[in-house]
């Protein structure tokens, strides 16, 4: 008897049917799969005889490889994708060597950092690790666990990208008049002219005045996406099973995280709002349905 999987839905090996498979025959059966519903978003190149291959400091995420490109795709909720395998699989069989383990409390809500890239944070959601990232021009500070200005956070991850043909500029955020330019992958320390500071916003040593750099500057910090206290939180229809994110119906900072039907009320750092496409806070003004607040 033939079978497929359901409309836009494929499992891990545990759960088909024909359970004395080998490894490589369920890849295969989930390639089938995909290809019927490949979502056209971020695609990379594959080389010769890839099938599926990781997402980089996501460990949700990978790429099935169709022709010579890969397209971006996402585990059902709570399992990972095993590189070792080639399918989703649960975290607690996949090595540390490829995706990390965040230890979450088995209730409520936390904050942890990651080793990949400062803007990039894992929201503990009642024990499941949930990978999140900052909005444009804020990154995650470890100590305080918020969102906060790039000046003000304590992140001391310097990410240069591997392979670039575009020159890219890193500020040093203990010293205004320095900067990093990044070669090879590696940040290579820069000094401005006497009495000028590194413009993040232009990429450039300016004046202090027009560089935005200040003693000020760095104790400034955004509020954290922190859960609303109970007593003043009202509920949201969930989803019965997984983790979702959804809009508040009332304001556009505000939104709902679900966990097996269990909702919880979440509120953007200050001047930012929920963006249900990207599922993260961005800036206000990014965000069409606040365009009434102005």
């Amino acid at each position: 008897m033939k079978s497929k999987c359901p409309e836009r839905l494929c499992d891990i090996k545990q759960n088909f049917k024909f359970y004395n498979l080998h490894s490589k025959g369920i890849a295969l059966i989930l390639g089938l799969c995909l290809t019927g519903f490949l979502q056209i978003s971020e695609a990379v190149e594959c080389k010769d005889g890839e099938t599926f291959i990781p997402y980089p400091k996501d460990c949700s995420k990978y790429y099935s490889c169709v022709n010579g490109v890969g397209y971006e795709q996402k585990c059902p909720d709570g399992f990972w994708f095993n590189p070792a395998n080639k399918y989703c699989d649960y975290p607690s069989n996949i090595d540390e060597k490829y995706c990390p383990k965040y230890e979450c409390p088995v209730g409520g809500i936390d904050y942890l950092p990651t080793p990949y890239a400062c803007n990039e944070y894992v929201l503990c959601f009642d024990g499941t690790p949930v990978p999140q990232t900052c909005a444009e021009g804020l990154e995650f500070d470890p100590l305080i666990k918020k969102c906060v200005l790039i000046e003000s956070s304590t992140c001391e991850i310097l990410n240069c990208p591997e392979d670039s043909d575009e020159l890219v500029f890193l500020p040093n955020k203990k010293d205004c008049g320095s900067y990093y330019i990044c070669v090879k992958g590696q940040p290579v320390p820069q000094s401005c002219a006497d009495g000028l500071h590194w413009s993040v916003a232009n990429s450039r040593c300016e004046s202090n005045e027009t560089a935005g750099c200040n003693a000020q500057s760095f104790k400034i910090a955004l509020a954290a996406m922190e859960p609303i206290p109970a007593s003043t939180t009202f509920s949201i229809a969930c989803p019965f099973f997984g983790i979702h994110f959804l809009p508040s119906p009332t304001e556009c900072e505000y939104y709902f995280g679900c966990n097996n039907g269990k909702s919880h009320l979440f509120e953007c750092p200050a001047g930012t709002a929920w963006d249900q496409t990207k599922k993260t806070c961005v800036y206000k003004n990014l965000v069409e349905r606040c365009f009434y607040k102005y």
